[in-house]
């Protein structure tokens, strides 16, 4: 298989569907083999239910119990049948060409190499300041706006909504994400750290697209 696309998932019910829509159109633009791997972190919402009365897509759930992102992304990896692993995220929406652009330039720049797509604010999304903060101001999320189309960028700016690395340089970590981290902060950071001491490299493209729907305010980031 070419691609899978790994998606951790807890308590988002009320997107999944809108999410899955958008999976859909992607379906319908995607020429190379792949797989979508829902990793379900111990969901106590409708997850589950949404998920497995899905039939028009190649998904495939896994189910574990509460133990954060990085166990949930381990655990799909051990499943992954694709070439290449993209990572996304349930309260993300793909472009329609999202998939077959991770194939496409990953096939361009080979297994050494990992795609950094572009994420921007989903336009139904309702921004405040904190918003327009953390991708524009002080960059504590995504720093996008800083980065050039076609460059390599260092380790810092493996950003799982929206990336892809080959099976074959994340077999050659001797560990896949780092459990030790008690929030989802930086242990995908640190995953590329090791990955780059490895020799990989990171390349970004803004025309791999998605597009993010996440409700912040000041106190909750």
């Amino acid at each position: 298989m070419d691609i899978s696309v790994i998606i951790p998932t807890y308590n988002r019910s009320h997107l999944l569907p809108s999410v899955l829509r958008a999976w859909h159109a992607v379906n319908e633009r995607t020429l190379c083999s792949y797989e979508i791997i829902f990793s379900d972190d111990g969901s106590s919402d409708d997850t589950l239910t949404i998920l497995g009365a899905e039939k028009g897509l190649p998904i495939r759930v896994v189910t574990n119990l509460h133990g954060g992102a990085s166990a949930a992304r381990n655990n799909a990896i051990q499943h992954a049948k694709g070439d290449r692993v993209v990572f996304a995220g349930d309260d993300i929406y793909p472009a329609e060409d999202f998939v077959q652009k991770h194939h496409d330039i990953g096939q361009v720049y080979g297994d050494s190499v990992a795609i950094l797509g572009l994420v921007s604010w989903h336009p139904l999304q309702k921004k405040s300041y904190i918003h327009t903060h953390i991708t524009e101001i002080g960059n504590e999320q995504f720093r996008f706006n800083r980065l050039t189309h076609g460059k390599f960028v260092d380790f810092r700016h493996f950003y799982t909504c929206n990336v892809s690395v080959s099976k074959k340089a994340l077999r050659g970590l001797e560990e896949l994400f780092s459990e030790a981290f008690a929030k989802v902060n930086f242990e995908d950071s640190e995953l590329s750290y090791r990955l780059c001491l490895n020799g990989n490299k990171t390349v970004y493209r803004e025309d791999v697209l998605a597009y993010h729907f996440h409700e912040y305010d000041t106190a909750m980031f």
